[in-house]
């Protein structure tokens, strides 16, 4: 009766604690992208707020046709680093693959993560980011009947498997680095055995099924799993998992040895041919593309900022593992 007892009294606090954790909001902040510009959204949905999102083009200056790009974030970030995380794959395929490889990439921060506000939940990041496929379709034709390549890292990863399955028709192609399989097992595991304590309370945690979501995709949306194979965040049996559910006719499993979770810019460079066979195999599912171009020649797309992008209590993360875990 007392462990009952204290089991309930605790159920409010483990909550609110453990929601904090799994969305502590966008505490790397936004910073300026040159060239990126304000690309809001109605998240029309839920409740119809205005949403705050970005649109970067990549090269900076395009001369040629470029394939919209939807992606999302790591965990802690907000819309500028969300475009970074992505700008390290574009900008790679671009600079070191093909120049044929130019796109026009939307960000957006998550609910709740400033500069959007809101209360996070599974159901309403989905519809939001449902919205903001909306948003960026309609930009890229005028309507909502063309296809996007869909990325995402770490959280984004499973916010973009979410909607890839909500919304098969419009993507082109998926990739995604360091996917959690569920966020169920995510939170058993990031700190296992220690973690385990929280079993009792794992179903106030939202599910975030990815294994189920790339399932349902049908088989001719190329996939693409980046794995950090020292990932002490979302460890790399995770993100093989999440590969191996995956019924697609072309999928690409890359794992980067040594690398942690964060290592986003290493790990496309590791793998710059097999990501550019993956980007051609999208590409050629774009049913359209954005025409805006300048005269001349756009030149090497640089990356703003050299370091690596941030995630929350990662480092602390891995420390702990290091310490502790044996």
């Amino acid at each position: 009766m007392c462990l009952m007892i204290t089991y309930l009294i605790s159920l409010p606090v483990i909550y609110f604690l453990m929601h904090f954790l799994q969305y502590p909001g966008n505490m790397q902040g936004d910073f300026y992208i040159t060239g990126s510009a304000p690309s809001d959204y109605v998240a029309a949905r839920s409740d119809g707020k205005l949403m705050r999102g970005l649109k970067v083009l990549v090269p900076r200056k395009p001369n040629s046709s470029q394939a919209p790009v939807v992606f999302f974030g790591g965990n802690a970030q907000g819309m500028a680093g969300a475009a970074q995380d992505a700008i390290f794959l574009l900008g790679e395929m671009y600079n070191k693959v093909s120049s044929n490889f130019q796109f026009q990439l939307y960000t957006t921060a998550y609910r709740g993560y400033e500069p959007n506000s809101g209360y996070v939940t599974q159901r309403g990041l989905t519809k939001d980011a449902s919205d903001f496929l909306d948003h960026a379709l309609n930009c890229t034709y005028g309507s909502v009947d063309g296809r996007v390549i869909l990325g995402g890292w770490s959280m984004g990863a499973g916010v973009a498997l979410q909607l890839a399955a909500a919304r098969p028709e419009n993507i082109a192609g998926v990739i995604v680095f360091s996917p959690w399989s569920t966020m169920h097992t995510e939170v058993l595991n990031i700190a296992a055995p220690l973690s385990y304590l929280l079993y009792p309370y794992i179903w106030m945690s939202y599910v975030w099924d990815s294994l189920a979501a790339i399932s349902s995709l049908p088989e001719d949306i190329p996939v693409a799993v980046v794995s950090a194979s020292a990932d002490k965040v979302i460890h790399s049996w995770e993100h093989e998992l999440v590969f191996n559910a995956s019924k697609a006719s072309r999928k690409w499993w890359l794992p980067v040895p040594g690398a942690q979770h964060n290592f986003l810019l290493a790990e496309v460079r590791y793998h710059k041919r097999e990501l550019g066979k993956w980007m051609q195999s999208a590409w050629d599912r774009v049913k359209g593309f954005n025409t805006t171009t300048w005269d001349g020649t756009p030149g090497e797309y640089q990356v703003e900022r050299s370091g690596k992008p941030l995630m929350f209590l990662g480092e602390a993360v891995a420390a702990m593992h290091d310490l502790f875990i044996i």
